[in-house]
């Protein structure tokens, strides 16, 4: 992001909330401004215009620069993770994403949940997660592997391997 376009971002601000000194001629004012601006320079600017949206829209006084950086750092990793572009590892089950979504309806809870399943390849190493082995951090939480829910789920595979009868056949026929 340019300055223009940081100087941009602290108008928007200002006009939504006007009690803000951030445009005013006084010392502070000039300081407060060259904060924020400091703080935006190094960012994304499409990426924090949707925050500062998010900030107005369920605040009702002006972001400090520390809550505007924090509600960046989630926003942006977000994103990232909504545009993984994948690997090449060319998996026929997760065409090299590392995980796939499986939709599952639950005991007493009408519809469908998706549920993240973590693929055996090498892109699926870093979406796997088994907060029962953590040391530090213990938790119940873990991420199945595509192998352990090996019955039904929905991905486009290869007209070779087509007539498996589950992705435990589908992985035995690969080799895993």
């Amino acid at each position: 992001m340019d300055r223009t376009q940081a100087l941009e971002l602290i108008k928007n601000l200002t006009v939504i909330y006007p009690r803000t000194s951030l445009f005013t001629e006084e010392e502070n004012g000039a300081l407060r401004r060259e904060i924020f601006i400091k703080i935006l320079l190094p960012l994304d600017h499409e990426t924090m215009k949707e925050v500062i949206e998010k900030e107005i829209e369920y605040n009702k006084f002006c972001p400090t620069p520390a809550e505007l950086s924090a509600a960046y750092k989630i926003a942006a990793r977000n994103k990232e993770y909504r545009t993984l572009k994948p690997t090449n590892d060319n998996c026929a089950i997760c065409h090299g994403l590392g995980y796939i979504l499986e939709k599952r309806s639950l005991k007493g809870i009408p519809g469908l949940s998706e549920y993240i399943l973590h693929c055996e390849c090498v892109a699926g190493t870093r979406w796997k997660y088994d907060g029962r082995t953590n040391i530090t951090d213990k938790s119940n939480f873990y991420i199945q592997s595509v192998s352990s829910r090996s019955n039904n789920i929905p991905v486009e595979i290869p007209e070779e391997w087509r007539g498996k009868k589950s992705f435990g056949d589908l992985i035995k026929s690969i080799g895993k």
